[in-house]
C-alpha cells in the first residue's frame, strides 16, 4: 500500500493573489523563458527520500489542484520583472532538458541571474569627532562619618586611671601606655586627648627611649591643642639633644603653621623670636633673621617692640643695610625717646656714610639729652643756627600732611573739621554777640606784620610765609599779661600780650609764632574756637548728620548733635555744604573710626613740631612748652617734649629740613 502524501503539502491552496492575477497575452504561445522558469522552479522542489512515495501526475491531480496553463500563467506573474532581467548572457534552457519527476537522476537547483555589478559606492565617512577635551575631574565621596564611639562609664574611667597609677609604680610602662591609650580614646575634648597623648610621649622619652615614637606622640598632641607649649617645648629639647637644628627649624616653622589666623600675640611673637635667632645663631642667615625678627615684631608689646627694634637694627647695620638700621633706631624712639643708645647709633651710622646733616640732629638731641660725647658737642655748636633760621623755601599742603602732621592725625576728620570752621566761626560770633560778650578790637591797636616795629608782629609775618599759613589780625595789648591769644571774630585775629612784646630770643619768638600760626590751618582752627574734646565731639557728630541723618549717633550726643547740625546749616552756603558732604562720605566709606579725642591730642602736637621746626633748637622748645598753658584735653609737657625728641631725629623732620633747604650740607 502506498504511503499518503503530507497533510502539510495536501492542504496548501494556491495563493489567493496569484489566482485573482490576469495572465499575459504572452503566455499563450509556444515555450517560452517563462515556461522553462517554471520547469526549474519544478525541479528545484524538495525530493522525498524514501519511503516517501514520487509524486507523479495522478497524485498531483488527486491531492490538488489541477495545474493547468492558464494557472501556471497567473503563478508566474509573480516572476515578471525578475524574469524580464535575463538577457542573452544567461544559460538557455531547451525542451531536450530532463523533466523534473526522473527519478533516475538527482534533482538540480536552478542557476541563480547574474545582476549587472553595482556601481562602487564610497563608504560612508565617520562624522567628524569632537576634540578631545580635559577629563573630567572624578568626584572624591567622602566616605561617611564614623560613629562616635560611646562615652566611657564613669566607674570604668576611675579603674583605668588607678590602674595607670598602680603600673606606674610597678614601673610597667608598656602597659601604662596601653592604658593611657584607651583613656585617650575615650576622652571627648581635643584639649584632654592631648593631655594624654603628651603624658604617653614623656613616658616614651624618660622610661622606653623610644624618642622617635614620641615625636610622633607630641606632633599628634600639638595637632589636637596647638596651645600645649609644654609639648612643643619637649619637641624642641629632643631635637637639642640630637643637635639637629634644621628639625629644629621646621618644628618652629609646623608650630607657627598651627597658630596662623589665632590671636596669641604673645606665643606668637616668642616663636618668631626664637625663630629668627636660630637663623640669625645657627644658620649664619641674617636675611631670613631680619624677616623673622619683623615678623616677631608685629606681635610684640611695647617692651618686646624695643628690644625687636634694637635687635633688628644692630643686625641690619652688621650686613651693611644702613638705612633699615636707621629706621629701625628711628622705630625704637617713637616707643621709647629715652633710648640714649639709638641716638648714639644713629650718629655713628650717618657719619660713617657721609649723611651729616641726620648725624647733627642726632648731636643735637644728645647734647640737649646731655649725653654727648666731646665730638658730638662740638659737632651740633659748629652747626648751631645763630638766630632765626634761614630758608630757601616754604611749606606747602603735601609738606603739611606727610612730615609735620603727627601720626595720630585723621586726615578726614580734618578735612570734615576744615569744611566746618567757617560756619563754626559765624555760629560761636553770633552766639557771643547774643550773649554780649564779643570782645570788641580797637582797629588803632592793629599792626601790619610787614610795617610794624614789634619784633613779634614781625616774626609771626615772617613764620606765616614760611609755613604757608595766612597771619590773622594781629592787636597788640601793651596792657594785657600773657602770650597770644586767638579771637573769634570775622575775619579772624589774634591780640598779643605783653609777655611777647619783650625779653624773648629770635628763636623763641619764632616756636611762638610757628606754634599759634599753625592752629589756623583749616583742620585746626575749630579747635581754636572750641578748645575741648568733648566740643569737637558733638560738632563732629553734627557734621555727620548733616550729610545723613538716619546715621547713628552715640546716644549721649545725638540730641545735641541735631542741635548743633540745625545751627551750623544756617550759617554755611552751597559749596561748603557740597565739600562736607563729599567729605563726610569718604570718611563713612573708608570706616575709619572717630576717634576726636586722639584727634584733638594730635593737633596740638602738631602745632608743637611747627613750632620746634622754626625755631630749630629743642631746648628753646623745652622752656615755652614747660611755660604755656595746657588744657585738660591737651598732652602732657612732657609728652610734647618727647615726641619733639623722637621727631628731631625723624625720616620727617629731615625731609622738612631738606625742603626749607636747612640741611647741612646741602648745596
Amino acid at each position: 500500500a502506498a504511503t499518503p502524501a503530507p497533510a502539510a503539502v495536501a492542504a496548501t491552496p494556491a495563493p489567493a493573489a496569484v489566482a485573482a492575477t490576469p495572465a499575459p497575452a504572452a503566455a499563450a504561445e509556444g515555450p517560452s523563458l517563462l515556461d522553462s522558469a517554471l520547469v526549474s522552479l519544478v525541479d528545484s522542489a524538495p525530493v522525498l527520500s524514501d519511503p516517501a512515495p514520487v509524486l507523479t501526475d495522478s497524485a498531483l491531480t488527486e491531492s490538488a489542484p489541477a495545474l493547468t496553463d492558464s494557472a501556471l500563467t497567473e503563478s508566474a506573474q509573480v516572476l515578471t520583472d525578475s524574469a524580464a532581467k535575463l538577457t542573452d548572457s544567461g544559460p538557455k534552457l531547451s525542451d531536450s532538458g530532463p523533466t523534473p519527476n526522473d527519478p533516475s537522476r538527482p534533482s538540480q537547483r536552478p542557476t541563480k541571474p547574474v545582476l549587472p555589478p553595482k556601481p562602487p559606492q564610497t563608504p560612508p565617512q565617520a562624522p567628524p569627532r569632537k576634540p578631545a577635551g580635559p577629563p573630567p575631574i572624578p568626584v572624591r565621596r567622602e566616605p561617611p562619618p564614623k560613629a562616635a564611639a560611646p562615652p566611657m562609664p564613669p566607674k570604668e574611667r576611675a579603674r583605668l586611671q588607678e590602674q595607670a597609677m598602680q603600673l606606674e609604680l610597678d614601673g610597667k610602662w608598656a602597659e601604662l601606655c596601653d592604658v593611657f591609650r584607651k583613656l585617650e580614646a575615650a576622652e571627648p575634648t581635643a584639649e584632654r586627648k592631648a593631655r594624654y597623648l603628651y603624658q604617653l610621649a614623656l613616658v616614651h622619652v624618660d622610661r622606653l627611649d623610644q624618642t622617635d615614637r614620641a615625636l610622633e606622640l607630641l606632633d599628634e598632641a600639638l595637632d589636637k591643642n596647638p596651645s600645649l607649649v609644654e609639648a612643643f617645648d619637649q619637641v624642641v629639647a629632643i631635637h637639642e639633644g640630637r643637635a639637629d637644628w634644621k628639625k629644629i627649624e621646621r618644628a618652629y616653622r609646623k608650630m607657627l603653621h598651627r597658630h596662623a589666623g589665632t590671636e596669641d600675640t604673645s606665643l606668637k611673637h616668642r616663636l618668631w623670636f626664637k625663630l629668627a635667632e636660630i637663623y640669625r645663631d645657627l644658620f649664619d642667615n641674617p636675611g631670613a633673621a631680619v624677616e623673622a625678627f619683623r615678623m616677631a615684631l608685629r606681635n610684640a608689646t611695647r617692651e618686646e617692640a624695643i628690644a625687636d627694634h634694637l635687635t633688628i637694627a644692630e643686625l641690619c647695620a652688621h650686613i651693611g643695610q644702613v638705612d633699615d638700621a636707621i629706621a629701625s633706631y628711628q622705630s625704637v624712639l617713637r616707643v621709647d625717646p629715652g633710648q640714649v643708645d639709638a641716638y648714639r647709633a644713629i650718629y655713628r651710622l650717618s657719619v660713617d656714610r657721609g649723611a651729616y646733616d641726620p648725624a647733627w640732629c642726632a648731636a643735637a638731641a644728645l647734647a640737649f639729652l646731655r649725653e654727648a660725647d666731646e665730638e658730638q658737642v662740638t659737632y651740633f655748636q659748629d652747626y648751631r643756627p645763630d638766630g632765626r633760621i634761614q630758608v630757601k623755601s616754604r611749606f606747602d599742603s603735601d609738606l603739611w600732611a606727610r612730615h609735620v602732621f603727627h601720626e595720630d592725625q585723621s586726615l578726614l576728620v580734618g578735612k570734615i573739621f576744615e569744611m566746618l570752621a567757617r560756619a563754626a566761626m559765624k555760629a560761636k560770633v553770633e552766639a557771643l554777640r547774643q550773649r554780649k560778650e564779643l570782645l570788641a578790637l580797637d582797629p588803632f591797636l592793629r599792626q601790619d606784620p610787614t610795617t610794624s616795629s614789634v619784633p613779634f608782629v614781625r616774626t609771626m609775618g615772617w613764620a606765616s610765609r614760611v609755613i604757608g599759613v595766612t597771619c590773622p589780625a594781629l592787636f597788640v595789648r601793651s596792657d594785657v599779661p600773657g602770650g597770644i591769644v586767638a579771637v573769634p571774630t570775622e575775619p579772624p585775629a589774634s591780640v598779643v600780650g605783653q609777655t611777647l612784646l619783650g625779653g624773648l630770643s629770635q628763636e623763641e619768638l619764632a616756636f611762638v609764632a610757628g606754634k599759634h600760626l599753625a592752629m589756623y590751618r583749616g583742620e585746626h582752627y575749630i579747635k581754636q574756637l572750641f578748645p575741648s574734646a568733648e566740643e569737637l565731639r558733638v560738632i563732629f557728630h553734627a557734621a555727620v548728620k548733616m550729610v545723613m541723618p538716619d546715621a547713628n549717633t552715640p546716644r549721649d550726643v545725638d540730641t545735641r548733635a541735631e542741635a548743633t547740625a540745625k545751627a551750623l546749616r544756617s550759617f554755611m552756603g552751597p559749596r561748603e555744604q557740597d565739600g562736607l558732604r563729599v567729605v563726610v562720605r569718604k570718611f563713612i566709606s573708608e570706616r575709619e573710626e572717630a576717634d576726636i579725642g586722639r584727634y584733638f591730642r594730635a593737633v596740638e602736637l602738631t602745632a608743637t613740631r611747627a613750632g620746634f621746626i622754626l625755631c630749630g633748637d629743642l631746648g628753646v622748645a623745652k622752656k615755652l612748652i614747660a611755660a604755656e598753658p595746657t588744657l585738660p584735653d591737651d598732652p602732657l609737657p612732657s609728652d610734647k617734649l618727647k615726641d619733639l625728641l623722637a621727631y628731631s631725629v625723624s625720616e620727617s623732620y629731615l625731609a622738612v629740613r631738606q625742603t626749607l633747604g636747612i640741611a647741612i650740607g646741602q648745596e
